[in-house]
C-alpha cells in the first residue's frame, strides 16, 4: 500500500480537481503545482484515518475521557479541514493550508518526499501533455474505500482537445 496506493491515489485525485475546473484555473507553473499537491492531499487523503496507536495516559478530549491504553485512531480527512480556518471544505491550492495527510513527528511517512515528486512529474506531464482535457459526461467518477484507504476507481476523461489536428487524428 504504502507508496503506490498513495501516489496513485494523490495524481488521480489531482487530476480530478483540476478537470473539474476551467482550463485557465489549472495549475501551470511548478509553484502553481507543488501548491495544488498540497491541497490535494490535505481535501483528499490517500489515507484518511491513521492505524491505531494507544493513549499514553488518561486523555480529556472535548469532555470525553480517554483512558491510558485505550486504542485511539485519529482521522487525517476531518484533522485536515480544521473548522478555525476559514472555507475549509473548499478546495484553494492558494490558500497555503496545512494537512496531515503524511503523519506527523516519528510517525511522518518517509515516502513523502518521493510522493510529492512523483506527483509533480506526473501532474506537470498531464497538464502539459492534455491542456484541453475535461471529464467525460458519459460516466460518473467512482470512489471506493477500504480499511484505510480512499480512491478514485474510476475517472472518465476525454483526452481530446476541442478540434482534430489536420490529420483527423485527436492529440
Amino acid at each position: 500500500m504504502a507508496g503506490y496506493e498513495s501516489t496513485a491515489s494523490l495524481i488521480s485525485a489531482g487530476i480530478l480537481e483540476a478537470l473539474g475546473r476551467d482550463a485557465g484555473a489549472r495549475p501551470r507553473t511548478p509553484e502553481q503545482i507543488d501548491g495544488w499537491i498540497e491541497e490535494t492531499l490535505r481535501v483528499h487523503p490517500p489515507f484518511p484515518h491513521a492505524t491505531w496507536r494507544f493513549a499514553t495516559e488518561d486523555v480529556n478530549l472535548g469532555g470525553y475521557l480517554i483512558p491510558a491504553g485505550a486504542p485511539v485512531q485519529i482521522n487525517v480527512a476531518a484533522a485536515n479541514r480544521c473548522p478555525h480556518h476559514e472555507r475549509t471544505g473548499e478546495f484553494d491550492p492558494e490558500a497555503g493550508r496545512g494537512h496531515i495527510s503524511f503523519g506527523l513527528g516519528h510517525h511522518y511517512c518517509l515516502g513523502a518526499p518521493l510522493a510529492r515528486l512523483e506527483a509533480r512529474i506526473a501532474l506537470t506531464a498531464f497538464f502539459r501533455r492534455f491542456p484541453h482535457a475535461r471529464l467525460s459526461e458519459r460516466t460518473e467518477v467512482g470512489w471506493e474505500s477500504e480499511w484505510m484507504t480512499r480512491r478514485i476507481s474510476v475517472l472518465p476523461v476525454v483526452l481530446a482537445g476541442p478540434t482534430p489536428n489536420p490529420e483527423g487524428m485527436t492529440p
